[in-house]
């Protein structure tokens, strides 16, 4: 049943959707290695030139440093948020066999929840979504599976990314 409500929504579940033709948000994140202080993602996409995302440290920080180093950490934070982000733009109904999948009627609407069946081939350590009643993703909160060969990505290993999404 819950994989017949995934193939059901499968095109709000690719970001974007598919009659999209550019899509961009805003999202904070609380990181360790910065003493907690948020710091702001900025993903992109567009049909021509696919995806892409920049990083904005906070004020507390940026005044601390000459302009060139604060044009470094944004681009390590950008970088390491590239690793993470990129699993938010693929179709997840194209993925859905490598997950057990569950769902449940809740005040919030539609709780859809993904766990791996094993450790290969899955983006996400564990997915959880929640559909409004025209069938949109109203938020997302995930744990992307990140390589853990790749040191910069190895930073966000059990990150918890959260979305909320207005229309």
């Amino acid at each position: 049943e819950a994989e017949a409500a995934l193939a059901k929504f499968a095109n709000v579940l690719s970001l974007p959707t598919s009659a999209a033709s550019s899509f961009a948000c805003t999202a904070t994140a609380a990181l360790p290695m910065f003493g907690g202080s948020e710091v702001t993602i900025l993903p992109t996409w567009t049909k021509k030139g696919g995806f892409d995302i920049s990083a904005r440290l906070p004020e507390e920080m940026t005044g601390q440093m000459p302009p060139e180093q604060v044009a470094m950490m944004e681009d390590m934070v950008a970088s390491q948020f590239q690793q993470a982000f990129r699993y938010t733009f693929v179709s997840l109904a194209s993925t859905a066999k490598a997950y057990h999948v569950s769902h449940k009627e809740t005040k919030r609407g539609l709780r859809v929840e993904l766990l791996p069946v094993t450790g290969d081939g899955v983006d996400w350590e564990r997915l959880l979504c929640y559909f409004d009643d025209r069938g949109l993703v109203t938020s997302m909160t995930g744990i992307p599976r990140v390589d853990p060969n790749d040191p910069s990505a190895a930073m966000l290993a059990g990150t918890e990314v959260e979305a909320e999404f207005k229309y």
